[in-house]
């Protein structure tokens, strides 16, 4: 159901924030905050009083997110320079839609899962074309084979993490992993203007090396002690 905007009513920016994140990086590194959600805020307050839903701008965020893994795969600079850019148009549509969600009260389980989901496969998409594209510019066989290595080790990390959450929580949330993804789609247009996908293939490379050991000890730790049945 749309809400209806009343005469004079604006966007709050403040009140469009979600506060209490898990992650600690993004705060000395507060690309998210600085750069992607003042962005984002432009955009709802472009289509705040219109009939634009939050799932209107999630599926705008996946749309341009399938672009630009498309455009990585071009293999040119550039196509990685236009990768970049619609990579970060990708994260500012989704920072919109939960900014959005919230400042106009339509927050829900089916909209923030869809957003969870779709962020999910966009972000394979992205990696895999990075990891292609870096390919075909010339990179070595091995590279790619790291690359796709990698790629896999990253959706380990991914479901690991969620049942993280599942354990401290009770329940997966969406928007938990919001200031690292606009932080990495900051690196992803950073590489996209100047051509060194490598240095992403690599980065990606070394993550999941911290990442998946990281998320295992944190399941370990949240590990109930009372007998359970095993599948």
């Amino acid at each position: 159901m749309i809400k209806e905007v009343s005469k004079g009513e604006v966007f709050d920016f403040a009140a469009s924030i979600k506060e209490g994140r898990l992650h600690r990086l993004p705060t000395w590194l507060k690309v998210d905050r600085y750069l992607i959600r003042p962005l984002a805020a432009v955009l709802v307050r472009l289509v705040y009083p219109t009939a634009i839903t939050p799932d209107h701008l999630t599926w705008m965020s996946f749309f341009m997110g399938l672009l630009a893994a498309g455009c990585f795969w071009g293999g040119t600079r550039g196509w990685f320079l236009l990768g970049g850019v619609l990579a970060l148009i990708s994260s500012t549509f989704d920072g919109a839609d939960g900014m959005l969600a919230r400042s106009k009260g339509l927050s829900s389980r089916r909209g923030a899962f869809l957003d969870l989901s779709l962020d999910r496969v966009v972000d394979w998409a992205i990696y895999l074309g990075v990891v292609v594209g870096t390919y075909r510019a010339g990179a070595p066989l091995w590279l790619l084979g790291m690359g796709l290595v990698a790629l896999s080790l990253y959706l380990l990390q991914t479901t690991l993490y969620y049942l993280y959450l599942i354990l401290r929580r009770g329940d997966m949330q969406s928007g938990d992993t919001g200031e690292v993804r606009g932080l990495i789609y900051f690196l992803v247009l950073v590489v996209g203007l100047t051509g060194r996908t490598d240095l992403l293939v690599w980065m990606m490379a070394v993550m999941p090396l911290v990442g998946v050991p990281l998320q295992i000890w944190r399941i370990v730790q949240y590990v109930p002690e009372e007998p359970a049945e095993r599948s």
